[in-house]
C-alpha cells in the first residue's frame, strides 16, 4: 500500500500481479442484480433521556433523537435545561447498477445531514456507508469481518463512512458527502451470489439497503 503511494488503482494492480485479486479480463461473466430488501430494524425506542426513531431504505434513510430530560451541566452550556432538543440526520445514495462485470468498479454518491433544534447540547449523530460481501455470503447484514467496505475515491474522507456531527457552539450539525468506489469480486458458477449493501446507523440501530446479484457465465 505504501510503495504505490497510497494509490488504490496501483495497489489492485499490484494485487492482481501477486495472484491476490482475480484480473477482470481472466473472469467472463457478469452480475445481474435481482432484487433488493432492507433489513429488520427497530423503527422506535424511548427511555427515560432519549426519544428515537428510524425508517428509510431504497437508498434514503432517516434517524431522529429527541432529548426528553433537562440533561447535564458542561463548560460551555449556554442554556438551563436541553430538553426538548432534537437531531434529525437523513442520509441518502445513489442506486447501485443492474450489472456488473467481474472485477468492474463500483461507485455510489453518499450525502449525509441533519436537522437539529436551534440549541443542541449532545452528540446524536449518524453515519452513512457502502459495502461488498464476499461472494455466497449466507446474510449480507451480518459481518464476518470479510466484507469490503467502499471508500471515498478522493480519499479526502479516510473512514469507510460518513457522518453527522455537533458543532462548536451547540448551535447546529455538520454533514458529509462522497463519493465511495470499491471493486466488485468474480463469481466462479452461475447462481453465486453477491450483495452491495448500504446503510446509516444511529443510536445503536441501523437502516440497511442490500442490492442482491447473481453470477452469469458468458
Amino acid at each position: 500500500w505504501l510503495e504505490c503511494g497510497k494509490d488504490r488503482a496501483k495497489f489492485y494492480d499490484w494485487m492482481r500481479e501477486k495472484g491476490y485479486l482475480t484480473s477482470p479480463k481472466e473472469t467472463i461473466g457478469y452480475w445481474k442484480l435481482v432484487r433488493s430488501f432492507e433489513n429488520k430494524y427497530e423503527t422506535s425506542a424511548s427511555d427515560e433521556f432519549y426519544s428515537r426513531t428510524w425508517s428509510g431504505g431504497g437508498g434514503s434513510y432517516t434517524y431522529r433523537c429527541e432529548v426528553t430530560y433537562d440533561g447535564t451541566h458542561y463548560t460551555g452550556i449556554t442554556h438551563d435545561s436541553c430538553k426538548g432538543e432534537f437531531v434529525e440526520n437523513k442520509g441518502t445514495a445513489s442506486t447501485p447498477k443492474d450489472s456488473y462485470m467481474g472485477g468492474e468498479r463500483v461507485e455510489i454518491d453518499l450525502k449525509i445531514t441533519a436537522n437539529t433544534s436551534s440549541n443542541i447540547c449532545f452528540h446524536l449523530g449518524a453515519s452513512l456507508g457502502a459495502r461488498i460481501t464476499p461472494v455466497n455470503h449466507d446474510d449480507p447484514f451480518v459481518s464476518y469481518g470479510t466484507n469490503k467496505s467502499l471508500y471515498d475515491i478522493t480519499e479526502k474522507i479516510t473512514k469507510s463512512y460518513i457522518q453527522t456531527g455537533k458543532n462548536d457552539t451547540n448551535t447546529g450539525y455538520w454533514g458529509e458527502s462522497a463519493t465511495v468506489g470499491g471493486e466488485m469480486p468474480s463469481g466462479s458458477a452461475n447462481g453465486d451470489k453477491v450483495y452491495i449493501v448500504i446503510g446509516m446507523g444511529g443510536g445503536n440501530n441501523s437502516v440497511e439497503t442490500a442490492y442482491e446479484y447473481e453470477w452469469h457465465k458468458s
